[in-house]
């Protein structure tokens, strides 16, 4: 289902009330998963370096429930500024002499989807999995190996 809701994520060493909240513009997520597997973000011109920022805080505040954030940045304004680009990041798991450290990964960085005019472009768009949308463990039990690619082309997303 999609919600844009409140987010609560608990923090190490501290009171219930004191949870990381965080309130993205929609999320994505299986009714059985304490947290959305896809979050998206939009931001203007003004705000675009904060996408990194927010994109890391869901997917490690989660511990890998969200599975994917996506970035969108569009530009606003008169007829020449109406650019749009796309971010994506996802966690990945990497072996450190410490043990495993999960970590945050931009897969997409500012990829122009729609041009100056408002023109998409050749971007092959946003694709994401069908198991993006619940944490592993959830996914795998629901569709096991049957998994489906979702594709939403440039000139969708422009």
């Amino acid at each position: 289902s999609a919600r844009s809701t409140e987010i609560c994520f608990p923090v190490d060493d501290a009171p219930p009330s004191k949870d990381s909240k965080q309130e993205p513009d929609a999320s994505f997520w299986h009714d059985r998963a304490p947290y959305p597997g896809v979050i998206i973000e939009v931001a203007y011109s003004q705000k675009r370096k904060g996408l990194s920022r927010l994109a890391e805080d869901y997917l490690l505040d989660s511990d890998a429930s969200v599975q994917i954030a996506v970035g969108l940045n569009i530009g606003y304004g008169k007829k020449g500024s109406r650019g749009a680009m796309l971010s994506v990041w996802r966690t990945e798991v990497t072996n450190t002499a410490d043990g495993d450290e999960l970590t945050v990964v931009q897969e997409i960085a500012d990829e122009a989807f729609c041009d100056d005019q408002g023109n998409s472009t050749d971007h092959l768009g946003l694709r994401l999995q069908l198991r993006d949308f619940a944490y592993e463990e959830l996914a795998q039990d629901e569709i096991g190996d049957d998994d489906r690619e979702l594709v939403l082309s440039a000139q969708q997303l422009c």
